[in-house]
């Protein structure tokens, strides 16, 4: 037996245990619509800081930044039930089928025939998101020029937002195009989509780009220690840390470094790596189930779909309706994974903390106070919610 055949035993028996969803007639619409319909607030009404807060935020700043979370939190309420009428109005009366059936008619009108799939799976695409954006695009005013600008927030002008918004149409439609066409011509060719994501990115020799001198000078002293307790690579070019305005503005230069040492706990303890890793384990598993749901025709015929494009199902409305199914069932696997991210959050706020008893790097002294200052600054800046829904 081959390393390839090894490997396919277990997609195979996964692909046996699904095979009931090429056959069954199940309730796939009311299930999605069902499931969707579940979200929380809670925390606004706070009167004081969090007590481990309260002496390095200022009143008048908490005073704000629960008003600002107040008002997101009720734009994310009426933004979610806008979003979920809107949903369920779209599924339950076979939006997916009037798009597909739309762009058939599309194809039609500028004289492709026969029917091209690749083409009208593009056209469908391009359907489905002019009319999601538009369906969104009164969301979008309400939170740039009405939300955010009465919080201080707001850079855009009605020009600008309107020529962004063409802009994105422009290049969504420029450079989804082809990649949508290569992707299903690769899908219905049974070929192989491989892609290289095992680039490690190296700390040692990292530029970092900041305009203030003495930081920089210290940053770099930091940066450049740092790896000797870490690793080397000559496969890799060096990475670059940007370290952003907004940081400058609010950190002094202890609490840059002390910012910067923490991101490189993240490559210390190869976060990005063990990261990319479990990403590729939960695509696969999506992969694996997905072939069960290329060829349903019941899944389709539950989307209102005719029966003449249910018995040969496109991939790409196969696939949206896959995603959709499997949506809560994700949403438990990303909640795992977020658990995940925040123990990397913490190993990397320990190893900045311990950078000077662990590790003896000159200038590391006191990093975590220096830390959590920096951060508490850049929160009180933003307006950030200090109380936080465990």
């Amino acid at each position: 037996m081959s390393l390839q055949d090894a490997l396919y035993i277990p997609v195979r028996l996964l692909q046996d245990r699904l095979s009931f969803v090429e056959t069954d007639p199940l309730p796939w619409k009311e299930s999605v619509i069902v499931v969707s319909w579940a979200r929380q607030y809670r925390y606004y009404s706070k009167q004081e800081a969090p007590p481990n807060l309260k002496k390095f935020v200022p009143h008048d700043k908490f005073v704000k930044s629960q008003a600002y979370g107040k008002d997101k939190a009720k734009f994310s309420f009426f933004k979610t039930f806008y979003s979920q009428i809107w949903e369920t109005i779209f599924i339950y009366y076979g939006g997916f089928a009037l798009c597909w059936d739309w762009a058939g008619q599309l194809q039609d009108w500028i004289g492709y025939y026969p029917s091209n799939q690749i083409l009208q799976s593009i056209g469908f695409s391009m359907i489905y998101a002019f009319i999601s954006s538009i369906t969104s695009l009164p969301l979008s005013v309400y939170s740039t020029f009405v939300l955010e600008e009465k919080h201080g927030f707001n850079k855009t002008t009605p020009s600008i937002f309107l020529t962004d918004m063409l802009k994105g149409w422009l290049v969504g439609f420029l450079l989804g195009t082809p990649f949508l066409w290569a992707f299903l011509s690769i899908f219905n060719y049974a070929a192989v989509l491989t892609a290289d994501q095992t680039r490690i990115p190296d700390p040692y020799g990292i530029p970092i780009s900041y305009g203030d001198p003495t930081a920089l000078q210290q940053a770099h002293a930091i940066a450049g220690r740092t790896p000797a307790i870490t690793y080397r690579s000559a496969c890799h070019p060096p990475q670059h840390i940007v370290v952003y305005d907004t940081l400058i503005k609010n950190a002094k230069v202890d609490g840059v470094e002390a910012v910067l040492a923490h991101e490189l706990g993240h490559w210390y303890y190869y976060h990005p790596t063990k990261l990319m890793l479990i990403m590729q384990i939960h695509t696969l598993g999506i992969i694996a189930c997905f072939p069960a749901f290329l060829q349903s025709t019941p899944l389709l015929l539950s989307f209102d779909f005719p029966a003449s494009v249910a018995v040969h199902p496109p991939v790409l409305i196969a696939f949206l309706l896959y995603q959709a199914v499997l949506t809560p069932l994700d949403t438990i696997v990303t909640a795992g994974m977020h658990a995940i991210s925040r123990h990397f959050e913490f190993e990397a706020d320990r190893f900045a903390c311990e950078l000077h008893q662990e590790h003896a790097i000159p200038g590391s002294q006191g990093m975590g106070k220096r830390l959590g200052e920096a951060l508490i600054s850049i929160m009180i800046d933003n307006l950030a919610t200090l109380w936080i829904d465990p």
